[in-house]
């Protein structure tokens, strides 16, 4: 799938230069991460730096796609937490 190609591509971009040890996919994306798992990893493994990236792990959100909105709503309450406002 391109979707995993070009989502692996992004990573494997980031995580080479971040050396990060977690990726979450979240939101929209990971209700359909079962079906692009696969090439996203095979992808992965042409395009990280494997030595300084063994532990890499991929995961999905369990939250899925209100993750974007509980972290929306998480930033209201504490902006108005923070100015008074409750």
């Amino acid at each position: 799938m391109d979707e995993g190609f070009y989502l692996g591509k992004g990573i494997a971009a980031a995580v080479n230069m971040l050396n990060v040890p977690l990726v979450v996919i979240g939101g929209g994306v990971a209700g359909s991460f079962d079906l692009f798992e696969p090439t996203l990893k095979a992808t992965l493994n042409d395009f990280l730096f494997m030595n300084a990236n063994r532990n890499l792990r991929i995961e999905k959100t369990a939250l899925g796609y209100e993750a974007s909105l509980i972290g929306a709503g998480a930033c209201a309450l504490y902006g108005m937490e923070r100015d008074g406002l409750i």
